[in-house]
């Protein structure tokens, strides 16, 4: 008998930690998405960790979105267009 109330109480907090993964994990989606809704062309974003050779950060203007890729097409420092991954960028300075 106390071995089965001990597998229930350790199923009973596997499940908590499970849940509270999961939770997690939909929240960080729902606040990705709002900042998908938010963010716009002109925007100045700052992508991920990534830096420069000259060890400073990668940023870029937005010049349009792709909602439906998860990607910003950006003009950057050095005047070169790119794709940036919306889940890996800050707005940094919106317009």
């Amino acid at each position: 008998m106390e071995s089965l109330i001990l597998w229930s109480q350790k199923t009973a907090e596997t499940s908590g930690i499970e849940y509270s993964f999961q939770a997690k994990a939909q929240l960080d989606s729902a606040v990705q998405i709002l900042w998908r809704l938010l963010v716009k062309v002109g925007d100045i974003v700052k992508y991920g960790y990534s830096i420069y050779d000259d060890g400073s950060p990668v940023i870029g203007k937005v010049l349009s979105i792709n909602h439906e890729g998860g990607t910003l097409k950006v003009l950057d420092k050095h005047g070169e267009i790119d794709w940036f991954v919306t889940s890996y960028c800050e707005v940094i300075n919106g317009s």
